[in-house]
């Protein structure tokens, strides 16, 4: 029977890992071209799951296929090495190779598939312009910067041609500016990615979908929407709780599809601003003040934490607002309950975007 290549996951992982005396247990499936970025705690058994895939960890029990292939399954000891399985794992130190420069660097994987080395050198190049750092590539990773060095390894795996890349912390090391240029490189690829990320930002804008990782094992999975609006873990509420809304700036406004906020400081272009849920107070009526920004909504949801209440809500943009248990039986909100939600100048927070 013949497969349709659309059809079959890119990757796919149902298996225990063991590491030490702890067991992890991993079931996820990766859809080709899908961009998945992965967030838990320190320790969930983030990294291990990208090494899993890679195959430098070994499954205990279970099977894990790249597209069609069986690459690791001990019950039929089968086991693919990881340069055969046309995957990219990019840990977080970046691993640069110290005795080459950033070009040979950037040049290596294409050199080890056997293409010649004025071409590979030709194309790592042409890969540096494109990413910025045309300027180092005859330094050696002695010579850069941690975010330098980020950059450098980013390259590397942009080099590769691979079918899927895995990225642990890619931007760790990077400034601002240079985070935005990352998820504009790896929003653009046309390949499968998974990226480990702590950062909430690059959470909510970076991938198709989030998996939420933790004690070992995939607690949720969902669009960074859904996984924001009922979190399971209050991890997962805490890192997700940023508000994060598009549009362009001239001055201290920053003009959305439907409506505007106000900032305290000037900015110009296209930006993200974000702003933390429990900065955002509801209110039934329009509230007063210049210095709050106020909009209409209509809750969608609400989910209890202790005395807290997370409130979903829709309106010029979806968000979320953190109030206490009291504020939601005062404000009497419900699922399609109307009012106003408002945030202070103060609270945004601007990023290129």
């Amino acid at each position: 029977m013949s497969i349709d290549p659309e059809a079959v996951p890119e990757l796919s992982i149902d298996a225990s890992v063991r590491v030490g005396e702890r067991e992890l247990r991993y079931d996820l499936s990766v859809s080709r071209g899908e961009h998945v970025t992965v967030i838990g705690p320190n320790g969930a058994g983030k990294s291990t799951l990208l090494r899993t895939l890679a195959g430098l960890q070994r499954v205990a029990d279970g099977v894990v296929h790249v597209r069609s292939l069986v690459v690791d399954q001990p019950a039929t000891k089968t086991f693919v090495a990881p340069h055969d399985r046309d995957i990219v794992l990019q840990p977080q130190t970046g691993a640069l190779f110290p005795h080459l420069t950033v070009l040979d660097n950037v040049a290596f994987a294409p050199r080890s598939r056997g293409t010649s080395r004025r071409a590979a050198r030709a194309s790592a190049a042409a890969m540096l312009e494109r990413v910025g750092i045309v300027d180092l590539a005859g330094r050696r990773p002695r010579e850069l910067s941690g975010g330098q060095a980020g950059k450098v390894a980013l390259a590397r795996s942009l080099n590769s041609g691979s079918a899927v890349l895995l990225l642990d912390e890619p931007a760790a090391a990077l400034d601002v500016e240079a985070r935005a240029e990352l998820r504009h490189h790896l929003n653009d690829l046309d390949a499968t990615v998974v990226t480990v990320t702590h950062d909430p930002v690059e959470a909510r804008l970076l991938g198709n979908r989030i998996v939420v990782v933790d004690d070992g094992h995939i607690l949720q999975s969902g669009t960074a929407t859904q996984v924001a609006a009922s979190p399971r873990s209050r991890w997962v509420a805490s890192l997700l709780g940023v508000n994060i809304v598009s549009g362009a700036a001239a001055g201290t406004t920053v003009m959305l599809d439907s409506t505007s906020l106000t900032l305290a400081e000037e900015a110009v272009g296209d930006v993200h601003v974000t702003f933390p849920a429990n900065a955002v107070t509801l209110h039934r009526q329009r509230p007063d003040g210049s210095a709050r920004n106020a909009w209409p909504i209509s809750v969608t949801g609400l989910s209890t934490d202790g005395n807290r209440v997370n409130v979903a809500f829709e309106g010029p943009f979806d968000g979320r607002a953190l109030i206490t248990t009291s504020a939601t039986t005062e404000l009497g909100l419900g699922p399609g309950t109307k009012c106003w939600a408002s945030v202070k100048a103060t609270e945004l927070t601007v990023l290129p975007a």
